[in-house]
């Protein structure tokens, strides 16, 4: 099961590689959606038969993160550039040009903030990530949005992800964000470039919010990295 996770995750190698694949993302034939494999995602898959459904069926899986790329090397298997959304969806949200763009996650204030500092781009309709998932639907189906970025957390915007390729008629890319509109509002800052290129982004998150990060970081990579040792011969 983790290998077979591992082994749909897209290697890319090179920017002339990323750069091929931000045009395929925003010229979808159909309903698209775009996932990011990092350590929480491992350790949810293992708890949770629907994600597990929901994070294989996506269409584009990206590494996100260190304890991916040691997952991937210890089956012998390339990791490539660390794809994480943190830094890739706003290259992506670049290149979108006039495309209709919707956003939805977060709580209203952080929103608010986020969509303001996307004036730039054709923003057609938001909703904060407390909705029910009729409430996206309508919205999509109304605006007929041709990016969708989902900043709601694992599971629940896997979960509307997958519901909203089964409803939609039109093409699009839908866009599982994690954080990120709440790093786009401005109300969270990104750890410093030094401690990014050492990997320890998460340690940097773990510090600015304990109370709601401490689980996950703390228990939940050691839980991760115990996975690892156990799922080892796994060659599914």
């Amino acid at each position: 099961m983790l290998k077979r996770l591992l082994k749909n995750i897209l290697i890319l190698n090179t920017q002339l590689e990323v750069n091929k694949v931000v045009d395929q993302l925003l010229e979808p034939e159909g309903v698209k959606i775009l996932s990011f494999v990092n350590a929480h995602a491992v350790n949810l898959m293992f708890n949770n038969e629907e994600f597990r459904r929901y994070i294989l069926s996506s269409d584009f899986l990206l590494r996100d993160g260190i304890g991916v790329k040691i997952a991937m090397k210890s089956y012998g298997l390339s990791s490539g550039l660390n794809m994480n959304g943190t830094d890739f969806i706003p290259t992506l949200l670049s290149s979108i040009k006039r495309k209709r763009l919707a956003v939805f996650g977060t709580d209203s204030k952080r929103l608010k903030f986020a969509v303001d500092k996307l004036r730039d781009k054709n923003l057609v309709c938001s909703r904060d990530g407390f909705g029910d998932f009729g409430d996206y639907i309508v919205l999509c189906e109304k605006y007929r949005p041709e990016v969708i970025l989902l900043g709601m957390g694992m599971p629940k915007q896997e979960k509307i992800a997958a519901l909203l390729k089964e409803e939609l008629t039109h093409s699009c890319l839908i866009i599982n964000g994690g954080a990120i509109i709440d790093f786009m509002s401005g109300e969270i800052d990104r750890a410093p470039e030094f401690v990014r290129s050492l990997s320890l982004e998460w340690f940097w998150r773990l510090l600015m919010e304990p109370k709601r990060l401490w689980r996950r970081y703390l228990i939940g990579n050691a839980i991760f990295l115990l996975r690892l040792i156990i799922y080892r011969r796994d060659l599914d």
